[in-house]
């Protein structure tokens, strides 16, 4: 994941994204790159290099690696890796996110506010073990609204606590508490237990059981869930999984989905995966996909997408919103991108669905982003699309226009501690259906001295012909430890 943090920007010494936060989401290169190794960023990478385009746990992308000054600001100047303390090495992440502003809820014009609290924790080599570790995460909001239909009411939540065991076996681990597993065709959060095992040189099995805690009508979505993957890696060339699980509400089968998973990279230019799903309790297949990229040279690649979806499926079955998404959808795509050179970038992309009911949606576009400055962290691009929609049972209203979609974004460090960030984009439908034109301005002042904490406050400004012009204002407060 380092050097595809170095692909994907320009340099290692430029890379902010690391492989530390794909391992602190529980996701794989491919979350935000468009190919399982590497190379140039999705919509989701390019969207989180966006928000955190220089920082990551602290060090500044000037800072040398060798630095003993820049290693010191990882944690906030934690314990040392040969702290022999049984209370282990603690490090962590807290922040505070306010919101006020206006919104349409129903309808209805509303003053808004909200304030959200997040905390990240992580525990190594606790016990004075290095084997064991411990994450946690979890949030606080508060809201209120001049409307009853307004934000949601105060909630707070830990999203994972776990606690993890790494065996002598490279990849293996046992794991205990609220955790998100990611195995084949279960991507669930449980209170639970989970397991990783290499067998041999050739195979890995994972398995997990315990409580779901996906919310559905009237809270926990079920009694019991359990599954896992066998996954094998046949040659140099071919990897290949069985996947699936079972889970149990009010003691009926309420959820038993499965799958299998391949893939092929006979060369480093050319990756292929794919992997089909099947609902058992629906019977239907109800996620099936195909991904190839090619890259003959760092500067160019080509990836290829088709997708068979039925976005209601991937809910638990109690849940309400599963009524909302029932309609299967075929979709194909196709991005070309290409590097000038390592600090300018363009990309092409065409892509087009058809829904169950014969209804179609076609998009295509481009992007242009490059970076300057000393080292690289100033950073201007410009992204425009075009789509035709043809839907007659959108949200019970037909949709049968043309859209384009036009975005700018510049972001400055004035210097190495202060910046500010300018978002602008703007949608315009041809034929004005339901008055969709919609402006949106975001500009943002930031304070990082490359310490334990940073700031940024900002201010939308958005343009709705069918609602009101506003004004929201946003600040966030960021401690690292």
């Amino acid at each position: 994941m380092a050097a595809v943090a170095s692909i994907a920007v320009g340099g290692a010494a430029r890379a902010a994204p690391t492989e530390r936060f794909a391992e602190r989401e529980g996701l794989t290169c491919s979350a935000c790159h468009v190919a399982s190794n590497g190379g140039p960023l999705n919509a989701f990478g390019r969207d989180y290099r966006w928000r955190a385009p220089l920082v990551e746990d602290g060090v500044p992308p000037q800072a040398n690696a060798g630095d003993p000054a820049a290693a010191s600001a990882v944690g906030g100047g934690g314990a040392s890796a040969s702290d022999p303390s049984l209370a282990g090495r603690w490090s962590g992440e807290a922040a505070l996110y306010a919101r006020r502003g206006r919104e349409r809820a129903f309808g209805l014009r509303t003053r808004q506010w909200s304030a959200t609290e997040t905390l990240r924790l992580r525990g190594d080599a606790l016990f004075g073990n290095e084997a064991l570790s411990f994450r946690g995460e979890g949030f606080a909001q508060q809201a209120d609204s001049t409307s009853d239909y307004g934000l949601e009411d105060d909630s707070a939540d830990f999203t994972a606590a776990e606690v993890t065991w790494r065996g002598s076996a490279r990849g293996s681990f046992v794991r205990f508490g609220r955790q998100f597993v990611v195995a084949g065709a279960a991507v669930r959060r449980v209170d639970g237990a989970a397991l990783r095992q290499p067998l041999g040189g050739a195979f890995e099995l994972d398995l997990f059981g315990g409580a779901p805690t996906d919310d559905g009508i009237g809270g926990r979505s079920g009694d019991r869930l359990f599954g896992g993957r066998l996954g094998a890696r046949l040659g140099s060339a071919w990897t290949a999984g069985v996947s699936g699980f079972y889970a149990q509400d009010h003691g009926d089968a309420s959820d038993v989905k499965g799958g299998l998973d391949l893939g092929w990279r006979p060369a480093r230019w050319l990756d292929l995966s794919s992997h089909a799903y099947f609902d058992w309790i629906a019977d239907e297949l109800y996620d099936a996909r195909v991904h190839a990229v090619v890259m003959p040279s760092i500067a160019w690649q080509l990836a290829f997408d088709y997708v068979h979806s039925i976005p209601g499926l991937f809910l638990p079955k109690s849940s309400l919103y599963t009524v909302f998404s029932n309609e299967a959808y075929d979709e194909a795509g196709l991005a070309l991108t290409h590097r000038f050179a390592a600090d300018l970038a363009a990309n092409l992309f065409g892509r087009h669905t058809d829904y169950e009911s014969s209804e179609s949606l076609l998009q295509a576009g481009g992007g242009l982003d490059a970076r300057y400055g000393p080292n690289g962290e100033d950073a201007v691009g410009l992204e425009a699309g075009w789509q035709d929609e043809s839907r007659d049972s959108f949200g019970g209203s037909s949709t049968d226009d043309d859209a384009l979609f036009v975005r700018g974004y510049h972001l400055l460090w004035w210097t190495a501690s202060l910046y500010t960030s300018l978002d602008a984009s703007r949608q315009h439908v041809l034929g004005g259906a339901f008055g969709r034109d919609a402006t949106l301005v975001r500009l943002a002042a930031g304070f990082d001295p490359h310490r334990a904490w940073d700031v940024e406050v900002g201010a939308d400004w958005v343009r709705d012909p069918d609602f009101e012009d506003r004004l929201d204002l946003f600040a966030r407060l960021r401690w690292r430890f």
